[in-house]
């Protein structure tokens, strides 16, 4: 029997790009995250960056 996922549960997810790259992919997928109507399932989009 599957598990049931509750409204609660979050889970973190890594997306890997070429360098300099970063940002795009970044800005691609929130667009898509909003024109699929998935913004109750997924909550922010994260990219790390190296202080110098």
């Amino acid at each position: 029997m599957p598990k049931q996922i509750t409204q609660t549960e979050r889970n973190w997810y890594a997306v890997h790009t070429y360098s300099g790259y970063e940002e795009t992919v970044a800005k691609n997928l929130r667009q898509r995250i909003e024109s699929l109507g998935m913004e109750d399932k997924i909550f922010n989009v994260l990219v790390p960056v190296e202080k110098k």
